[in-house]
């Protein structure tokens, strides 16, 4: 767990270049547009460091020793999970609103989805560490499999049946009726599949970059 603790000034600064650039990017939008539709990149980045919380409320020794109390924050973790990768399929947006030039929005799209993306990939190590405690390494893996494609479901709801995490709690008979519909699309499962398998590739490439093994 220390290696956790001396990567955390190295993925701050990872982290600060895409936030820099884009809330550059959105001040500069904002100014010259005077149009707010681009704020919702700042509700969903706040929603993508949910997880990352969770995930370094777990490091606590406390936790792990207590299996029902790591098993609810794990289950929040989960929850809230898809709100990291889910500011990728915020390009979408690029599409017929033209009031700055195509790069400018890509770029501006980008930083938010790379930040969102990064602030994931790091929660999903921090709770992969911690499921070590409980799991053998295969297990453990296996979970990650299973959650990152979760995950990508989790974002198809998102995106595509406008559920929101938290309303598992506000409205949980409209999600589990929404959801339950959703499942016999053969759109739902391609692309949670993709989408999630993607989540997974990050992942194990961001353990590489990081040096963890």
């Amino acid at each position: 767990m220390n290696t956790l603790f001396l990567n955390k000034n190295a993925f701050i600064k990872q982290l600060s270049a895409p936030l820099i650039i884009g809330f550059l990017f959105l001040g500069i939008r904002l100014y010259i547009t005077r149009s707010p539709l681009f704020l919702f990149l700042v509700w969903n980045l706040v929603l993508a460091t949910v997880p990352l919380f969770c995930s370094y409320v777990l490091i606590r020794k406390e936790r792990w020793q207590k299996p029902y109390l790591f098993a609810i924050i794990f289950l929040v973790w989960l929850l809230f999970f898809p709100n990291a990768p889910y500011i990728i399929t915020d390009f979408i947006h690029l599409e017929g609103w033209s009031q700055m030039p195509l790069w400018f929005d890509f770029i501006l799209i980008g930083c938010f989805a790379l930040a969102g993306l990064q602030l994931g990939l790091q929660s999903l190590l921090i709770i992969h560490e911690n499921l070590k405690w409980y799991f053998t390494n295969g297990s453990s893996h296996f979970v990650v499999v299973a959650c990152c494609l979760l995950s990508g479901y989790g974002v198809y709801l998102g995106r595509f049946v406008r559920l929101n995490s938290w309303e598992v709690i506000t409205n949980p008979i409209k999600l589990t009726i929404l959801a339950t519909r959703s499942l016999g699309g053969i759109n739902t499962w391609v692309f949670s599949l993709l989408f999630g398998g993607s989540i997974l590739l990050a992942y194990y490439l961001y353990r590489k970059l990081i040096k963890i093994d």
